[in-house]
């Protein structure tokens, strides 16, 4: 024999006949256990969340679930690959037994069935929740202010049931849902818009998934006056304003002058001294100009094309300032140092009546047909009163903060401001 091969022969014995190297083994997940609810439980409620306790031996293995559910003691496949221990299978159905397993897997497609479980449903004893109730803002309510809160009364007669609120708000009707699984019985939407009608209703929901739900119920927001142009004063201290139908009439106090305007060009079209000294408030009677002289205390009636006086009698208040014409006996005059407004018959120039005004300094009046508007400086405000009343309606906040004169055109309301020397043209927005 060959003394080389036998060296050859003892290396493959002992080196090359050795067994090749294994994966180590796996093994199956354990078995499915502690179900929830327990086998055989009973009473339980139609929104369960099944849940169960599984491990893998192996350290480092991943498991996932396939879970079966039926009404019959073979329960069919309804979800594969749940990573977690848990399964809600929705809202079921009231005294119902219910059949379900669990077959778990790991990332070796090693697998090990649990046992077939059961459980019944409870009774139908639940009673739905309070049908949502007294709402506020109350229905078909107006002029509400747009940061507003909605509340309603709900809750359940079944004592200690969980009430939860669908919250549905929207311009159109029905409204569609805006908040969902709302847990309070207020509701602040945020910024509405103005002169808006809003529909909405709730839906309470208790645990049991019964639910009731309200009437829509609707409201609209508060009007609001839009600034549409403006108009830069033809003097620096505007303080008056009337409307003859077709020219802006301003006054004003340090010229001591009256103008009248073309609004579509801010051109003056006529202009001449005013009577006595420092003119407030101004006011058209369908053919002459009634002039407030403050530094006179009186009221004067004017020729609208050379200015010149035809009547005036004493004002009744020693800081006269806006005016306004309602008809043949009657002119409204506010003022300020009283912060009341005077019905006065221009005839003879005697009051007819008096009523405090809603702002502490009333400086521009206008007259629309039906409410009369009143501009206050300290306020910042245009108030919408009631004349059979003396009370405010509604208000606007003024364009500027130095508010005078105010007229309503018919379709517009015009403001004039003596901080920003600037008229104002107003459109008030108003609800449908």
């Amino acid at each position: 024999m060959n003394k080389h091969i036998i060296p050859v022969v003892m290396f493959c014995i002992f080196f090359g006949c050795k067994e090749k190297p294994t994966s180590p083994e796996t093994h199956s997940p354990n078995i499915p256990s502690a179900p929830l609810p327990s086998d055989s439980a009973t009473g339980v409620s139609i929104n369960v969340a099944l849940s169960w306790a599984c491990s893998d031996p192996d350290t480092g293995d991943s498991v996932f679930y396939n879970l079966y559910f039926d009404t019959v003691s073979t329960p069919s496949l309804v979800s594969s690959n749940i990573c977690s221990s848990t399964y809600t299978p929705g809202p079921l159905a009231y005294e119902t037994s219910y059949y379900w397993k669990v077959v778990a897997k790991d990332n070796h497609d090693n697998t090990t069935s649990g046992p077939v479980w059961m459980f019944t449903t409870r009774a139908s004893t639940n009673q739905s929740p309070y049908i949502p109730k007294d709402p506020s803002p109350s229905d078909s309510a107006t002029q509400q202010i747009v940061n507003l809160t909605l509340l309603w009364s709900g809750g359940d007669p079944d004592s200690g049931d969980v009430v939860t609120y669908d919250i549905y708000l929207d311009t159109l009707s029905p409204p569609s849902i805006s908040v969902p699984n709302h847990s309070s019985t207020s509701y602040t939407p945020g910024i509405l818009e103005f002169a808006t009608r809003y529909y909405w209703k709730v839906v309470a929901k208790d645990a049991e998934g019964d639910t009731s739900t309200g009437p829509i119920w609707t409201f609209t927001t508060e009007d609001t006056m839009v600034v549409v142009a403006v108009l830069a004063a033809p003097a620096t201290e505007p303080t008056g304003l009337t409307w003859d139908g077709e020219h802006l009439w301003v006054s004003d106090s340090i010229e001591q002058k009256i103008y009248s305007i073309d609004t579509s060009s801010a051109s003056v079209v006529n202009c001449f001294p005013s009577p006595g000294g420092a003119p407030t408030g101004l006011a058209w009677d369908g053919t002459h100009l009634w002039v407030n002289g403050c530094s006179t205390y009186t009221i004067y009636k004017v020729n609208a094309s050379s200015g010149g006086v035809i009547d005036s009698f004493p004002s009744p208040d020693s800081c006269p300032m806006g005016l306004a014409w309602k008809n043949s006996t009657s002119l409204w005059h506010s003022g300020a140092n009283d912060a009341r407004i005077f019905e006065i018959n221009p005839t003879v120039g005697s009051i007819i009546r008096s009523f405090s005004s809603p702002g502490s300094s009333p400086t521009g009046l206008t007259w629309d047909g039906k409410y009369l508007w009143i501009c206050d400086f300290a306020t910042g405000r245009i108030y919408k009163v009631s004349t059979s009343s003396g009370l405010s309606e509604q208000s606007f906040p003024t364009p500027g903060n130095s508010p005078a004169g105010l007229t309503w055109d018919g379709s517009y309301m015009w403001n004039a401001d003596t901080q920003t020397e600037k008229i104002y043209k107003l459109l008030i927005l108003t609800a449908p």
